[in-house]
């Protein structure tokens, strides 16, 4: 068994960001995380944001963490985010190609009013080449941007450099009712330096935040310190706020603590927000 607790810079005890002060664990022979518990200042047990007190894990005889139930203080059946219980089948490289959700009765449960099942297709390097959306009965269906399956490419390195649409029939359809494909490029470490917006029929679109493509420029923490947004036709351009360029200031914990937003003469504008 394993207890964590938490303390301020004064030493003081403090909740954790996601509202717990203990965490109580219990390990298998294999080191696997089977049972977790959520406690208070005072010791009392909590229910963490998310809808439960306690998680527990049920593993295949690979490690692959297959079943995972939560409950309440009272030892009742829980849910977190609405679940009661998930479960998960591998391929035999241990990626996860099925996740089904369940509640508290047991019965095939609607994860967010949306999806009973995700179904995910995997290249031999774990990355996923396709993730569907299926109803209680195994339907395909659509999920509140209007999407049934993401189909995604990726570089040598694994990073992911685009991501197409599809619907229930596998027809092209528009992500959020905005674009079809998202093309991105990425920097040797992985940074994307550039991303551009396409739509049903590869056509280079604006896209809802009123531009085609934005490039990136990055620090040596991996902080995007700079956006410049362009046209369909690769001219620069003013987003509806007023601004071409946005640059932007990090503190030493990678937080931003300043945005100068340039028009497209090069001047200080009063735009805000950051386009994404």
């Amino acid at each position: 068994m394993e207890e964590r607790t938490y303390f301020d810079v004064n030493g003081k005890p403090t909740l954790q960001g996601f509202g717990f002060y203990k965490l109580v664990q219990r390990f298998d022979d294999r080191s696997n995380i089977i049972e977790q518990h959520f406690f208070g200042i005072d010791g009392e047990p909590i229910m963490l944001p998310d809808g439960y007190h306690r998680a527990s894990y049920v593993y295949d005889n690979k490690g692959g963490l297959s079943i995972q139930f939560f409950f309440a203080a009272d030892g009742q059946p829980g849910a977190n985010q609405g679940v009661h219980k998930i479960v998960q089948k591998f391929d035999r490289r241990g990626n996860v190609t099925e996740r089904a959700f369940f509640g508290s009765d047991g019965r095939p449960l609607l994860r967010d009013n949306e999806f009973h099942k995700q179904v995910m297709e995997l290249d031999e390097r774990g990355n996923i080449l396709s993730l569907g959306l299926y109803g209680v009965r195994g339907q395909p269906v659509l999920n509140h941007q209007g999407v049934h399956k993401v189909i995604s490419s990726f570089d040598t390195q694994g990073n992911e450099v685009e991501n197409r649409y599809q619907g229930v029939k596998g027809e092209p359809v528009l992500y959020d009712n905005n674009y079809y494909r998202l093309l991105s490029k990425r920097d040797a470490i992985g940074n994307i330096i550039a991303q551009s917006y396409f739509g049903l029929s590869n056509e280079p679109i604006l896209n809802k935040n009123g531009f085609f493509k934005e490039l990136g420029t990055y620090d040596a923490f991996g902080n995007q310190v700079e956006a410049t947004y362009f046209g369909v036709a690769g001219e620069p351009i003013n987003l509806p706020q007023g601004y071409h360029k946005v640059l932007f200031q990090f503190d030493i914990y990678s937080k931003v603590i300043s945005e100068t937003h340039y028009d497209l003469q090069g001047q200080l504008t009063s735009g805000q927000g950051v386009a994404q």
